[in-house]
């Protein structure tokens, strides 16, 4: 390579590196406001290794309780005490779900907390009605109590974004 080019590539290198360190001293000044509206639009990451343990569990308590089930159904006592732990789980699962959003916390973040308390399917598709109807920066900050089996609308409304 030719000295021009060495000279035109390390220039380079240096304007990048003077764009980054500009965007990093000038981001904390950027009004939260516009953070949440550039959250709002980006997609959520998607990590593998957050949720593989939870599945894993998930995954080998359901196993077990399949091994207890087939074991259990062979005497009365057993059904008795599987009815009333089906009870209790449809009873704690009506309860409703205290969910915290706090200040600072974009709908991408609001979302994939509701996902991993298990009030919605996808982060990702609560976030994309959140968009559609132009509610996402509209999220209150605060502690709210949401009914397991509420459609988006009805979560929406509850932590403020759709009033």
């Amino acid at each position: 390579m030719s000295k021009t080019k060495f000279r035109s590539l390390g220039m380079g290198f240096l304007v990048a590196a003077l764009i980054l360190a500009l965007v990093t001293v000038i981001w904390p000044l950027v009004p939260q406001s516009l953070k949440s509206q550039l959250d709002a639009v980006n997609l959520p990451i998607v990590t593998e290794g957050a949720n593989e343990a939870s599945y894993k569990a998930a995954y080998e308590s359901l196993l077990a309780e399949k091994e207890s089930s087939s074991k259990a159904s062979s005497t009365s006592a057993s059904a008795t005490t599987q009815a009333s732990t089906t009870e209790a789980a449809t009873t704690q699962s009506s309860k409703p779900v205290s969910i915290t959003v706090e200040e600072g916390e974009s709908s991408n973040d609001v979302a994939e907390k509701l996902e991993k308390a298990g009030l919605i399917k996808s982060a990702k598709e609560f976030v994309d009605y959140l968009t559609t109807n132009n509610i996402a920066e509209n999220i209150w900050t605060g502690t709210f109590e949401i009914k397991p089996g509420s459609s988006n609308e009805e979560i929406a409304r509850a932590i403020g974004a759709l009033r």
